[in-house]
């Protein structure tokens, strides 16, 4: 294969890119509008967990990256929603290295990576209810 038909295998991917990152945006908020404008789970008390055998960070099914004010931070979502004006936000707990401390009402990062992480997120709660 040459430089040009490589290049053309590339500008395919991004095409495709793009493509995935629009439908998991329809996904993400499609779900979100279906289920009330709200899909979360009730977090258990490392006390809970420890009567049912749990490990207490293991009832988190995803941790994505919000921008802080001077850094990143890990989250574990408990929630994902629409405010008021239709815009996308998350609660969670940030599980980094100064300590777990309780967000509401997160912006989240227009990216594929996050989306595909709110998908899997909803997905995993979905099931759960399920069961």
């Amino acid at each position: 294969m040459n430089e040009k038909e490589l290049k053309k295998k590339y500008q395919r991917v991004l095409e495709l890119h793009g493509e995935a990152f629009k439908l998991l945006q329809e996904y993400v908020h499609g779900m979100v509008e279906l289920h009330g404008g709200s899909i979360g789970f009730d977090v258990k008390d490392c006390e809970q967990c420890e009567e049912d055998g749990e490990e207490y960070y293991d009832q988190f099914p995803d941790v994505i990256e919000i921008d802080g004010r001077h850094d990143t931070f890990p989250l574990a979502v408990t929630k994902v929603y629409l405010n008021e004006n239709g815009n996308l936000r998350v609660d969670g707990e940030e599980q980094g290295e100064w300590g777990n401390q309780w967000h509401k009402g997160l912006y989240t990062r227009e990216d594929y990576s996050t989306y595909k992480s709110l998908a899997y997120f909803i997905n995993e709660v979905l099931e759960r209810s399920k069961n």
